[in-house]
This record gives structure tokens, C-alpha cells and sequence, in this order.
């Protein structure tokens, strides 16, 4: 699902070469007079000489990480912030980088699944900037809560951004609100209310001919259309996503449909290159995950339980919750078809635990189901292996050190009384 910002098209700012960028603020920074900040003098000198040498002088090890190549751009912003030269800090926040992608800082830090440096980034700026920049990091803060998979925090700033949003009278804005909320109630199981903001999204991009929240609504059109089981409806968003994408050379957004029509092997096959091209790890745990559902039809167990076990450790590595429980659910179903009952239950059992915590009952409801089917098999065919069995008398036995005992409990109580 689409979660960079497009930050250049919501703002004014210049997409000028990275050098010249720097350099702009680099200049701005040595003629920032110490007495601008609250800082004491020789704090503020400090702080701008850090500043300066994190940006001069930092040069990211060999074979360093995405991160690592940025590094001296986020302790830069740091210092900037110390400095309380807030506007300076925004600008290093969106400017371009030279990446695959070309996108700005902190966009780039979300398709590299750097979701927590992305929040430091926002926060950072919260309430310091004029309405038009802090309409950019409510939206930004919404988005992120959302990869993260926290809902609830998502939609707080969401109810703020609708806020900041109806005081600009912005059509751009508003798009990309309707797209935000559009996304948290898919993620909420309200499928309706998704789809209707969404083809707001896409009434008003048409009108305005704004190209990327088109690419935006489409994608997440075609996925509220899959989840509501219209496949001729989402296949249709998907091709013309597709189509668009290409036509403007967006190279995420053509990852991420060929990702949609991933049933093709062909077309996700593409989607997994482009993702390891673009470094966007959160769409390579997605092509993976959708190779694990493919193969299982195609009796290749061994090869799908790979690609769902790379997925999960892609979704744990950038703290996507939901995306690991239901990659841990199709994970239990894979195992089914080699007869791994223990995998099974204890994959389908931290499954219902994360769904329960994340308190998303359209995914609880099915994963209760799969557990009374699995009950049912065993006493069906009379055998109860004893790992299995202590599972079920103690669900939770070996997860009561990653979810509360609150969450042990309900877990337990709803397995008691649907079975």
C-alpha cells in the first residue's frame, strides 16, 4: 500500500540537484547569528559547527546501509533543531536525494522501512511550522502509524490533519487526506467507508489532473476491491495503476501494481526486482508473501514456506505488526499441507495473539476459525500429539513474554467459548 508522501508535489520547494541543495542550507547555516536561537553562544556555535561537519564531512562506510548513507543528514537535522531553526530543518527533511527513487529524505526513509526515524523526523517539527509545512507531518505521522500498524495513534493525527486540512482549503490536501483515512479504515476492516474515500481521492485527482495521488487512488482502490472480493473491479484499478505508471516512469508505483497482480508469476517477479532495485523493503516482503500464497497451488511447500519465512523477517525488521500476523497466519496454512500440526497451531495461535492485541476482529474471526478447524481435525482422527496439546490447554504459554497477560487471557477465553 502506498506510503510515500510526494512531498514535492504537496510543497513549493525546489527539485534542485542534491549539491546545490546542500549547499543552500549549508550557506544558511553559517549566516544563522548565534542570538537567532535560545541556546547560549557557545551552545549555538556548537551546535552549528556540528551541523556543518555532519553535512561537509560525513562519509558512510563501505557497503553501508540506506541508513548509513544518510546519516549525516539526520544528525544534521538534529543539530538544526537544537538550533530551533525550524524552517532549515524542514528543507533538509524534504529535500531530494540521489537515490533510485529520487525522493525526498523522509520519504526515502519510509520505502527503506525506517518508519521510527521517519516519526523522530515529525515530531521533531510538530507545531513549529507554518499550517501548509505542518499539514505535510500530520500526514506524515498518520501514514507512518499506519505502516507501523498502530491504528488507534494513526487516526488521532488523522482527526488533526482533517483539522489542518479544512482551515488550508486545499484540494491537493484534501486528496491526500481522504487517501489517508481511506487506508485506516481498510486496515480496520470498515471496507465501505474505505472505498468511499478513495474514489474521492480519485474524483478529485481526475479533476485536477494530479498525476501521483491518481497512481495512489487507483492502487488503493484496486486493494479495497480485492479485500470486498471484486476481483474484475480491483484488476481493472490495478492494469490502469499499472498503465499510468509506466507511462510517467514511477518506478514504485509500477512495483506496487505489478506487486497487486502478483498471481501472475511473470509480474511478481518484477515487482521483487524492482523492490531489491529501490531498496523498498516493505514491498519485498510483500512480493515474498505473495509467492508464499502462489506456491503452495503449485505443491512447492518447501519453496513457499521460504519465501512467507523471508517475508516475516522483512516485516519484523521494519515493525509492520499486522503484516506479521497475517503473514504468520498463511504461514500456518502452508504448513497444514505438509502436516506440521505444531507449526500450525503455534503459527496460527501468535497470529490470533497479535490480532487481538492489534483488536482487528475481520482477521480474529477467520484465525478462531482456522483453530476450531484444527481442533476438530485432532479429535476427528483421534490423535493428540502432547506439544499440540499443551498449546491448546495454555495457548499462550511460550508468548506471555511478548504480549501481556491481559492479552493471554482473551485469547484464551475467546478459544473457550467459540469452540
Amino acid at each position: 500500500m502506498p506510503t510515500h508522501l510526494h512531498s514535492s508535489t504537496l510543497l513549493s520547494s525546489p527539485a534542485s540537484d542534491i549539491h546545490s541543495s546542500i549547499a543552500a542550507i549549508e550557506s544558511a547555516i553559517a549566516a544563522t547569528p548565534s542570538s537567532a536561537t535560545v541556546a547560549s553562544p557557545r551552545r549555538a556555535r556548537a551546535h552549528k559547527l556540528a551541523a556543518l561537519n555532519w553535512l561537509r564531512r560525513y562519509r558512510p562506510p563501505a557497503a553501508a546501509t540506506p541508513r548509513q548513507g544518510v546519516q549525516g543528514y539526520l544528525e544534521a537535522f538534529h543539530h538544526l533543531c537544537q538550533l530551533e531553526q525550524w524552517e532549515l530543518a524542514y528543507r533538509l527533511m524534504t529535500m531530494p536525494l540521489e537515490t533510485p527513487t529520487a525522493e525526498t529524505l523522509h520519504n526515502e526513509l519510509g520505502t527503506w522501512g525506517y518508519q521510527r526515524d521517519r516519526l523522530d523526523l515529525y515530531q521533531a517539527l510538530l507545531g513549529k511550522l507554518p499550517l501548509s509545512q505542518e499539514a505535510l507531518l500530520l500526514d506524515g505521522l498518520g501514514h507512518t502509524y499506519h505502516s507501523l500498524g498502530q491504528y488507534e495513534t494513526a487516526l488521532i493525527y488523522g482527526q488533526r490533519y482533517g483539522e489542518v486540512v479544512a482551515a488550508l482549503a486545499e484540494p491537493v490536501r484534501q486528496m491526500r487526506y481522504e487517501g489517508l483515512l481511506g487506508i485506516l479504515h481498510h486496515a480496520l476492516g470498515h471496507y465501505a467507508t474505505a472505498l468511499d474515500h478513495h474514489q474521492q481521492r480519485l474524483t478529485l485527482s481526475q479533476q485536477l489532473d494530479h498525476t501521483p495521488e491518481k497512481l495512489d487512488a487507483l492502487g488503493d482502490l484496486g486493494i479495497v476491491y480485492y479485500s470486498l472480493g471484486e476481483y474484475a473491479a480491483a484488476l481493472s484499478c490495478h492494469k490502469q495503476q499499472l498503465q499510468l505508471s509506466r507511462a510517467v516512469n514511477d518506478r514504485i508505483q509500477v512495483g506496487q501494481a505489478l506487486g497487486s497482480l502478483g498471481h501472475v508469476y511473470e509480474a511478481l517477479g518484477q515487482c521483487l526486482a524492482i523492490a531489491r532495485e529501490t531498496q523498498n523493503q516493505a514491498a519485498k516482503a510483500q512480493a515474498l508473501h505473495t509467492l508464499g500464497l502462489i506456491l503452495p497451488a503449485a505443491q512447492a511447500t518447501e519453496g513457499a514456506l521460504e519465501y512467507l519465512a523471508a517475508a516475516l523477517a522483512i516485516f519484523e525488521e521494519i515493525g509492520d505488526v499486522n503484516g506479521q500476523g497475517i503473514t504468520l497466519y498463511n504461514l500456518g496454512r502452508v504448513y497444514t499441507a505438509i502436516g506440521d500440526w505444531e507449526q500450525v497451531a503455534r503459527c496460527w495461535l501468535y497470529s490470533l495473539a497479535i490480532f487481538i492485541e492489534m483488536d482487528l476482529s475481520h482477521r480474529i474471526s477467520p484465525t478462531l476459525e482456522a483453530l476450531q478447524w484444527l481442533q476438530s481435525l485432532m479429535q476427528e482422527h483421534e490423535f493428540s500429539p502432547p506439544e499440540i496439546a499443551a498449546l491448546f490447554a495454555e495457548p499462550l504459554s511460550e508468548i506471555d513474554t511478548i504480549f501481556s497477560p491481559e492479552i493471554s487471557q482473551s485469547i484464551t477465553q475467546k478459544l473457550l467459548r467459540e469452540a
